[in-house]
């Protein structure tokens, strides 16, 4: 499932880039993949059928790294598709370890998938939330380049 949501799914990107911002306490981490023809419709379908009944899964390759109570979030109504979830990353193996809340939506426009993961880098208790008005800014830009 974090594979879809970063560009590397089984349906490999043309190209893609990854920034982060600080927004109040929560990282905003931003990614942008570019897919040939359907594929990006196709990472939106298998994202959407993962969410059906993930709960949980590990990070390859990160000595422990969890995400955990994997649960569908309020969509924000952008772009041609578009899936949200909220979950918690636990950042090591010990059950005392920092926990840390995310919020993610996914969105496709045309043949890009645009990925806003916001985290409570503070690892405090409070619900991080994906900026609307980013979101909408990256959505427009994206509508304004496709059409040409």
């Amino acid at each position: 499932m974090l594979a879809a949501t970063n560009g590397a799914s089984e349906h490999t990107p043309t190209g893609s880039v990854t920034r982060m911002m600080l927004v109040e306490q929560d990282g905003l981490l931003i990614n942008l993949a570019a897919y040939r023809g359907h594929d990006a419709s196709r990472v939106m379908a298998e994202l959407r059928t993962a969410l059906r009944t993930c709960r949980k899964f590990p990070v390859a390759g990160t000595g422990g790294v969890t995400w955990s109570g994997i649960r569908s979030a309020r969509q924000l109504g952008e772009g041609d598709q578009e899936v949200a979830f909220r979950g918690e990353v636990y950042m090591g193996s010990a059950k005392d370890g920092p926990i840390v809340p995310n919020e993610v939506h996914v969105i496709r426009v045309g043949t890009t998938i645009a990925t806003f993961t916001s985290q409570n880098v503070t690892a405090t208790a409070a619900s991080p939330v994906v900026p609307r008005d980013v979101v909408h800014r990256q959505v427009t830009a994206l509508i304004a380049l496709s059409a040409g």
